[in-house]
């Protein structure tokens, strides 16, 4: 069995993500591997180079750290990258980049309708996963 070093949190700071986070914690002090949290802003590249897009990534950054504080502070390893594109090409790119063993999907959820339609972008990272 592959020995897990490094689990790709991705997150998309919702009430599901928090759920997440400690679990991830928990699992990675448990495997003493390393966390990876990923936030894809889908906005900032819809509207790259525009004001909304420079708030957007300032906002997400700046919720990168309080995160990647809060976990180092419960004894976790953490790394944290901010990417911009679409969650799945983006998530997938994260983790074959960062050597990830394991992916924890933090939620990037859909409405309930889209979702029934196109199922989340938990499920389409999943379907096209080659860990």
């Amino acid at each position: 069995m592959q020995e897990i070093q490094r689990i790709l949190l991705a997150l998309d700071f919702s009430e599901n993500s928090d759920d997440a986070l400690r679990l991830s914690c928990e699992l990675a002090r448990g495997l003493k591997a390393e966390i990876v949290l990923v936030y894809v802003d889908e906005v900032a590249a819809t509207v790259a180079g525009s004001s909304l897009a420079t708030e957007h990534l300032t906002w997400a950054s700046r919720q990168l750290q309080k995160t990647q504080a809060q976990l180092e502070t419960q004894g976790c390893r953490v790394q944290a990258l901010l990417r911009e594109g679409t969650p799945v090409a983006e998530i997938l790119a994260a983790a074959e980049a960062s050597g990830a063993s394991m992916i924890v999907p933090g939620s990037y959820g859909h409405s309930t309708v889209s979702s029934l339609l196109l199922g989340t972008a938990a499920d389409r990272v999943l379907r096209r996963l080659k860990i």
